[in-house]
């Protein structure tokens, strides 16, 4: 993935992209929660991806998950979207803006590669 696959123009992502050039094989990132790390099914795949590619786990303290071990990369890749989904849907009260299964559906088909 590299730090440059975020939009350049996405508020926000200037400190994400600071945090992960400092990170170095073997380090471990912890997050409160996943929906704090990532806005996307997306950005959660090529975080992870690129990170697991770099020997760096991840941790998210609220969730108990963990992607040094088997078993946490498992959880994540199971909720991981359930997690984001969640975070959308709470949205909706600031924003007005309601979030349907179709724009979900549409997350889960961005381009990861």
């Amino acid at each position: 993935m590299g730090v440059s696959q975020f939009k350049a123009n996405d508020p926000g992502r200037e400190e994400l992209k600071l945090l992960l050039t400092f990170l170095r094989e073997g380090d471990c990132l912890v997050v409160t929660r996943i929906d704090r790390l990532a806005r996307s099914v997306c950005d959660l795949a090529l975080i992870v991806r690129d990170l697991e590619a770099r020997g760096i786990s991840l941790r998210a303290t609220e969730q108990d998950i963990n992607t040094s071990t088997p078993a946490g990369r498992a959880f994540l890749q199971m909720l991981g979207p359930c997690l984001l989904r969640s975070r959308a849907i709470s949205r909706v009260g600031i924003s007005g803006t309601a979030v349907t299964t179709s724009d979900v559906i549409k997350s889960f088909a961005c381009k990861c590669r």
